[in-house]
C-alpha cells in the first residue's frame, strides 16, 4: 500500500506542487487522500488556514467516514464523482464551519485511485473551488492513463485545436493492434461513449483513421483534422508512447527507485546501424505494406524481406512491424 501510494504521489505531484502555488495566498489547504481516507498529501500548514485544517489534515491522518462523517473526499471516493459539501451538510459539528470541493483520479477502468481535495475553514470559498480541483485532477488522471496503459501511440484531440494540451482535451492510448487501450473522461464525454466501453474498440470505429494513418501523423509537431466516423471534424496529435513509461494499474504497482520519466522518450541507442535496404523496408512498413508487397517494390523475394525484418528486429529491439516502426520513428530513422 505505500509503495503504491508513493507511486501515485510521485505523478501527482507536478500538480500538486501547482495546487499549492494557486492557494498560496488563500486561506485554502489541497489534499490528496486515497480511497481509505488515508491523506497522502497536504498543503504545508499556515496560520490563514486555521487550527482544524492544520491540525486535522497531516499527511497520515484519516478521513474515514466512521471517523469524519460525510466528506467530500469520501463522497468522491464512493460515487466517483466531483463532490461539494458546505458548511452545515457535515455530519459532525466539528466540521460545520468547513467547505469542500473534492474530484476523483480514476484508473483506465474507471476505479477510484485517489481524490484531490481543497478545504477552507471558516468562510465561504472566494473562487470557484470546483472547478479549481477538477482541473487539477484531470490533469493527474491523464499523467496516470498515458502511465497504466500499455499503447503504442497516445492520441490527444478536441474540436478546438486550441483545447489540445489542456485539461479540456481528450486523450485516448492505442495498441500496435489498433485497439484502444483506454480514453480520458473528456474523450469519452466528447465522442459519446462510457469511458469503460471506449477501451476495446478499433481506433478506426472511433477516430475514423486506422493505425497506421495515425501513425504517420506521428512528428508532425502541428495538429491534423480527421473526420470522425458520426461526421463531426476532429483535430488531433498523435505522439508515440513514451518508452519505459508503462506500468501496470495503480492498485498493483510497485514503487520504482526512480522517480517515473515525465519528459520525451528515451533516445534510442542502436548496437549496430541499420543498412540502406532495411531503412527501406521501414519505410515500407510504415506505409502499411505488406511483406509481399514489399517484395515486389523492392524486386526482392519474400524470405530476403523477411530476412530484413528478422535484422530489423534485433537492431531496434522490437517484437513486431508497428514495435519496429515505433522505435524507428522515435529514433528519428524514418
Amino acid at each position: 500500500m505505500m509503495e503504491r501510494n508513493r507511486t501515485l504521489l510521485e505523478f501527482a505531484q507536478p500538480e500538486l506542487d501547482q495546487l499549492d502555488l494557486i492557494l498560496a495566498g488563500t486561506p485554502c489547504k489541497a489534499m490528496l487522500v486515497d480511497p481509505d481516507g488515508t491523506i497522502l498529501h497536504a498543503s504545508p500548514p499556515q496560520h490563514r488556514h486555521g487550527e482544524l485544517l492544520n491540525k486535522g489534515t497531516r499527511a497520515g491522518s484519516t478521513l474515514r467516514e466512521q471517523l469524519a462523517g460525510t466528506t467530500a473526499p469520501m463522497l468522491s471516493a464512493v460515487t466517483g464523482c466531483s463532490t461539494t459539501v458546505l458548511y452545515g451538510e457535515h455530519f459532525y459539528d466539528m466540521l460545520l464551519h468547513l467547505h469542500c470541493a473534492a474530484a476523483p483520479l480514476r484508473d483506465q477502468h474507471g476505479q477510484v485511485l485517489a481524490v484531490l481535495d481543497v478545504s477552507v475553514d471558516g468562510q465561504p470559498f472566494s473562487f470557484d473551488a470546483s472547478t479549481v480541483v477538477r482541473l487539477a485532477a484531470t490533469a493527474i488522471e491523464n499523467r496516470l492513463l498515458v502511465a497504466q496503459g500499455d499503447p503504442c501511440l497516445v492520441v490527444r484531440f478536441h474540436i478546438q485545436p486550441s483545447l489540445l494540451n489542456t485539461a479540456y482535451e481528450g486523450m485516448l492510448g492505442v495498441n500496435e493492434r489498433g485497439v484502444i487501450a483506454w480514453i480520458n473522461d473528456a474523450g469519452a464525454q466528447l465522442l459519446r461513449l462510457k469511458q469503460s466501453a471506449g477501451s476495446g474498440l478499433m481506433v478506426e470505429e472511433v477516430l475514423g483513421m486506422t493505425l497506421h494513418g495515425l501513425l504517420g501523423r506521428v512528428g508532425h509537431g502541428s495538429p491534423g483534422i480527421t473526420l470522425a466516423p458520426g461526421g463531426m471534424r476532429l483535430w488531433l496529435d498523435v505522439q508515440c508512447a513514451p518508452i519505459g513509461h508503462n506500468k501496470p494499474p495503480l492498485p498493483m504497482v510497485a514503487a520504482s527507485a526512480d522517480p517515473p520519466d515525465r519528459g520525451a522518450s528515451k533516445p534510442l541507442v542502436l548496437g549496430e546501424p541499420l543498412t540502406g535496404k532495411e531503412v527501406r523496408v521501414l519505410r515500407l512498413l510504415a506505409d502499411g505494406h505488406s511483406d509481399m508487397a514489399i517484395a515486389d517494390k523492392l524486386c526482392v523475394s519474400i524470405h530476403t524481406v523477411r530476412s530484413h525484418l528478422r535484422n530489423l528486429y534485433f537492431k531496434l529491439d522490437a517484437h513486431s512491424r508497428m514495435q519496429a516502426v515505433l522505435a524507428a520513428r522515435r529514433a528519428g530513422i524514418i
